[in-house]
């Protein structure tokens, strides 16, 4: 039998190129022209690809992908026009999907990884985002079968967002104003926020004291009396002895942050936050509010960056704080609650590597080699940095990534997505050839 060379001894490593899109791919629904070559690179070099983006707005995985990767050919197609590349039009065409290798498996959206996560099949959910029927549609997708958007519970609900009328537009709606508790953790209506007693028909007497503390308070507010429980516009056969929500998920970005944050840090401090004569903080209980995007900001198409869903979770975090500290919880106790309750999916978290490792991994397997193309050192190199020896990192100079800022351990800093891949397959063609070199 004949012995093995050294080389023939030496597997030819296939490396995995996780890619993000915004700023990478595009700015806002500007797509960059470049796409089709990176990607086309990435698949004649014989790495394996998948897109993992904080984004998704609401749509499926499979239809995230088509949406992405028709953009990218139209890009690529436009480009070449103004060029004269006659060939590259021919290729591209509509009998000619290029990019038709690309399916809905190989695109990890923020949301993605929930799928997952088993202990939300039954859960009762109160559903954060827009558009909303796109959201609901996941939520089915996902086998959500109790979730619940947080405009319909605010519907159903109508005295829990107090501008809600107004802002539907109808003018014979005046926003309710109504007693808040106020420092105890104790009922409902026993206290206003400058500790007055504003129970029953005494709220619209309620003022602020000259030598009280000053929680909160912005001026005079003229409050009718409220009306009485049984008058309230509730709906729903059981509506004052509501099924009390499990967790909450802020599936992508709420178009109304009032709405939303109002319901969302409600639901959070109590089980049945819409009913008299309850806590309005259960030290008790404490259930999951999951946040499916980190990002604070993200590159769109005006100059600066725009906030995200990140930004989103500083306002509950501090309206949370607020609301709590009103009450005289020690900060120590709502630091302590916020920690337990808050769970952080998207880039970077350790839940959304290690869906990317399982999409890419091979029988099982995940590949030895794998990099991560961003434009966002905050998030897409601090993925590749948390994955070990295994993962490293590109930054490219299309997105929120300026020359000033910090890397996060990106291995380069190039112009372009293409310029990424280029350089990967290089630094994967040389070390092949050394780990070849020493086998020999």
């Amino acid at each position: 039998m004949a012995a093995m060379s050294g080389t023939e001894g030496v597997s030819k490593i296939k490396p995995a190129i996780v890619f993000d899109i915004d700023g990478v791919y595009k700015a806002g629904s500007f797509f960059f022209d470049d796409g089709l070559k990176a990607l086309t690179m990435a698949n004649d070099g014989g790495a394996s690809v998948c897109f993992v983006t904080n984004g998704g707005g609401g749509d499926s995985e499979e239809a995230y992908m088509k949406k992405t990767t028709s953009k990218i050919v139209k890009a690529a197609v436009e480009a070449a026009k103004a060029s004269g590349l006659e060939q590259l039009i021919e290729e591209t065409d509509a009998a000619h999907d290029p990019l038709a290798w690309l399916t809905g498996d190989r695109m990890i959206l923020s949301y993605t990884p929930m799928d997952d996560d088993q202990s939300m099949k039954d859960q009762r959910i109160l559903l954060i985002g827009d558009p909303k029927e796109k959201v609901k549609a996941m939520a089915v997708q996902y086998g959500w079968t109790n979730a619940v958007h947080v405009s319909d519970y605010c519907e159903a609900n109508p005295l829990v967002d107090p501008f809600g009328a107004a802002r539907a537009g109808d003018p014979s709606k005046e926003i309710v104003v109504e007693p808040t508790s106020g420092h105890g953790f104790g009922r409902k209506g026993s206290l206003s926020t400058t500790g007055v007693d504003v129970d029953g028909d005494n709220a619209a007497a309620a003022a602020p004291s000259s030598s009280g503390p000053n929680h909160g308070y912005i001026g005079p507010i003229v409050a009718a009396p409220p009306p009485k429980f049984s008058q309230r516009p509730r709906s729903g056969s059981n509506a004052t002895e509501e099924q009390p929500f499990d967790t909450v998920v802020v599936m992508t970005d709420p178009h109304d942050w009032f709405e939303a944050l109002q319901a969302a840090v409600d639901v959070v401090c109590a089980a049945n936050p819409n009913s008299e004569g309850v806590l309005e903080f259960d030290l008790g209980r404490c259930i999951p509010i999951h946040f499916s995007n980190p990002d604070i900001f993200w590159k769109a198409e005006h100059p600066q960056p725009r906030f995200g869903q990140g930004a989103f979770r500083i306002a509950f975090e501090g309206l949370f704080r607020a609301r709590l500290s009103m009450m005289k919880v020690p900060p120590s106790l709502v630091d302590s609650v916020l920690r337990e309750c808050i769970v952080q999916w998207g880039k970077p978290s350790q839940l959304t590597r290690s869906c990317c490792e399982r999409r890419l991994s091979v029988n099982g397997t995940v590949p030895p080699s794998m990099w991560m193309v961003g434009d966002n050192p905050g998030s897409d190199m601090a993925i590749a940095a948390m994955g070990g020896k295994r993962w490293r990192g590109v930054l490219v100079r299309t997105g929120v990534y300026e020359d000033s800022d910090v890397t996060c351990g990106a291995e380069a800093v190039v112009n372009r997505v293409s310029d990424a891949v280029a350089y990967i397959l290089g630094v994967e063609e040389r070390e092949q050839a050394e780990r070849e070199a020493e086998g020999c």
